[in-house]
């Protein structure tokens, strides 16, 4: 979660959505697979956490550079996500 400058760790996620459970509310949360560093076994983790959340919506994007993003230049040297063309 730290490449995405996101701060927010598994336990407070974790906790957050019980939290939020003992309100009745719905969950949703959502998830990005292939960012820098991805394997195989890190893209199943990040599918195991969402099936231990349990959320009553998910949704999982794929990584997408854009110029504002710090690791544009790692995707362009052949990253896990090759651009086309």
């Amino acid at each position: 979660m730290k490449i995405t400058g996101k701060n927010i760790t598994k336990d407070k996620a974790r906790k957050a959505f019980a939290m939020t459970r003992a309100l009745g509310v719905s969950t949703s949360a959502s998830f990005i697979i292939g960012l820098p560093g991805d394997t195989r076994e890190t893209v199943q983790e990040t599918i195991n956490f969402a099936k231990e959340l349990n959320p009553d919506y998910a949704i999982f994007y794929a990584a997408s550079p854009t110029p504002a993003r710090s690791w544009l230049p790692w995707w362009r040297r052949g990253g896990s996500c090759r651009p086309h063309g």
